[in-house]
């Protein structure tokens, strides 16, 4: 598996969003980190319609995760000036120049009137990413991610949130 094979992928599941991610040689699922069977990739990268659904159910992220994120983006909200920075929440996918792609982490900060998009909407600098581990995707996280997010020239901070533990 290719990293152009997971952008065709993606581009083929679109109305899905952004649920997958790429490591290893492989696609996840970004709320489950479980790995989608080869077959079922080959069936959306060479069939000519497909309804994905029937074939293969898509995990949530967990309440706690979802809780977690919530409350760190209405806590980024209130202590940091809205005006000059925008907070994002599991909806803003950032551009990894090292692997000409982009992951979408669970929080992101960047400066309100300095925001580079590419041409497909992902944002190129953003200030702060925050990831909130879930055990089936912390070895991305605390993997593959560290060194792309380091890649980004304008990034300060790149934050990692255990969900079952006290510890950031």
């Amino acid at each position: 598996m290719t990293e152009n094979d997971y952008f065709i992928f993606c581009e083929k599941l679109e109305e899905f969003g952004n649920r997958f991610e790429f490591a290893n040689g492989n696609i996840y699922e970004k709320n489950a980190g479980k790995i989608i069977p080869k077959q079922i990739v080959d069936l959306v990268l060479h069939a000519n319609s497909t309804n994905f659904s029937d074939f293969y159910q898509l995990s949530m992220a967990s309440f706690r995760h979802r809780e977690i994120v919530y409350n760190i983006q209405q806590w980024l909200i209130k202590v940091i000036n809205t005006v000059l920075f925008k907070v994002y929440a599991e909806n803003c996918s950032v551009f990894i120049s090292l692997k000409n792609g982009y992951r979408v982490p669970d929080v992101v900060v960047a400066n309100a009137k300095k925001q580079e998009l590419t041409a497909q909407d992902h944002l190129k600098n953003p200030f702060m990413v925050l990831e909130v581990l879930s055990p089936p995707t912390q070895e991305i996280d605390l993997g593959a991610k560290i060194n792309e997010y380091k890649s980004i020239p304008n990034l300060k901070d790149y934050i990692i949130v255990w969900q079952d533990q006290a510890k950031i």
